[in-house]
């Protein structure tokens, strides 16, 4: 190349080169331009909540902490959110939309004029690890209606608000699952979870909310077998009659209406409770003639009604439920008699049936060689008589038994029971009122 094509090069290039650069720099200086700055009131107010708060390198120190607001520093040239931690904000709006202040070393309460609540364009939030007193949520919360519920966030919901009465996130997109641990919510009498776009099962841990009046879980995605619950509202101080509408909670396992003040009949249905495990209306006030449709309960294993004015011949509609270990139906007004059909009951561990009014004749001898599991047997007070034989006998060895206590007082016994000898585990023995 010549010395003269040479010198046309660099002049080419001396001329050429800046504008392009120029051009570069320009385009790029226009690009940073067109983002949107931080909105003022938005900057005003996240300074604002950064005054009202009481941070800074001593608390960080001492709580081994970060000072997130520290690089909020307008005096300092820094006005846009852009450049501030923590904040983010839309590229296309400006509107901060995330912010994020766990472990900020932020002390002192949250109030209802908090100026945290003017970040309407809020999606994400994050206050976690920080000491606001142990105050409360402002209502005022309810002004960052874009805040999205994250599915962590959801199933952490329910760890520590054992004192939450009210949960009401109708027409939120939650897009979860309802996770089990909302069982510690135990003092929840309204929830309304409706149009959630729920998925999944419903958890049976669910059943444990024994305050619960109120449940609506319609309009979302929820599939599979309908949950077993448990309702527990004993010792309570509920009153009246119990409306019938409980016939309709066919998935019922365990029903406790223990100790409260109810009245009138309880809504026996046939077949409605045919998942009940445990039942327990002891001393609620009842009074009815329980139906022989309680046969039909057939996976039931714990029969509590106890101190009600039940009445009706109950052993002879029970015979069949093989799966009783507990019956407890003391001070009642069943009648009847004790029948062989009792033999059935292989699995029965406690049988308290003082102070009715069964009678005819008692072969407990018998009925005892079946009950291979009995601790406790109470057939106190009624009007039948216990027959026992005077001898021991083979077919009839109680011996392997490991009963603590028997109650026969006034049972019209004539001679000690030859069942009772070798008792090695018995603690209380009651066989007052007899003719021995």
């Amino acid at each position: 190349m010549g010395l003269s094509s040479i010198c046309l090069f660099t002049i080419f290039i001396r001329l050429v080169f800046p504008f392009f650069f120029f051009n570069f720099t320009f385009a790029n200086f226009t690009a940073s331009s067109i983002l949107p700055l931080c909105h003022d009131d938005e900057r005003y107010a996240l300074l604002q909540f950064k005054e009202s708060r009481i941070s800074g390198d001593f608390y960080a120190w001492k709580f081994d902490c970060r000072p997130t607001m520290a690089s909020w520093k307008p005096e300092e040239g820094s006005v846009d959110c852009y450049s501030w931690d923590v904040v983010h904000c839309n590229k296309n709006t400006g509107h901060v939309i995330k912010l994020n202040l766990s472990h900020g070393c932020l002390f002192g309460s949250i109030n209802s004029s908090s100026s945290l609540f003017k970040l309407v364009h809020l999606k994400w939030l994050n206050l976690a690890l920080n000491d606001f007193n142990s105050s409360e949520i402002p209502p005022e919360i309810i002004n960052l209606s874009r805040l999205e519920l994250q599915k962590p966030s959801f199933e952490n919901l329910f760890e520590k608000l054992s004192n939450l009465k009210t949960l009401n996130l109708g027409d939120v997109s939650i897009d979860s699952t309802i996770p089990h641990n909302i069982k510690n919510l135990s003092s929840l009498t309204f929830v309304s979870l409706r149009n959630c776009e729920l998925q999944g099962r419903i958890p049976s841990s669910l059943g444990n909310l024994s305050k619960l009046l109120h449940l609506d879980l319609s309009l979302n995605e929820l599939q599979g077998e309908a949950a077993s619950f448990q309702l527990d509202l004993s010792q309570n101080g509920f009153f009246g009659e119990l409306p019938t509408s409980i016939r309709n909670l066919f998935s019922l396992e365990k029903l406790d209406l223990s100790f409260n003040k109810l009245s009138g009949e309880f809504p026996w249905s046939t077949g409605n409770f045919s998942s009940l495990k445990l039942l327990n209306l002891r001393s609620c006030g009842f009074w009815s003639k329980v139906p022989h449709s309680i046969g039909n309960f057939t996976r039931l294993q714990f029969l509590f009604l106890g101190f009600n004015n039940f009445s009706g011949d109950l052993l002879g509609s029970i015979g069949n439920l093989r799966s009783l270990e507990v019956i407890y139906i003391a001070k009642c007004n069943f009648s009847g008699q004790i029948t062989s059909s009792l033999r059935n009951l292989t699995q029965l561990v406690v049988l308290d049936m003082a102070q009715n009014s069964y009678g005819g004749t008692v072969e407990l001898d018998v009925l005892l060689t079946s009950w291979k599991n009995l601790e406790a047997l109470d057939i106190s007070l009624n009007r039948s008589s216990v027959l026992t034989k005077a001898t021991f006998d083979a077919t009839t060895d109680t011996t392997s038994q490991k009963i603590q206590y028997r109650g026969l007082r006034s049972c019209n016994l004539t001679k000690f029971p030859n069942f009772l000898e070798n008792q090695n585990h018995l603690v209380i023995l009651n066989l007052s009122d007899n003719r021995i």
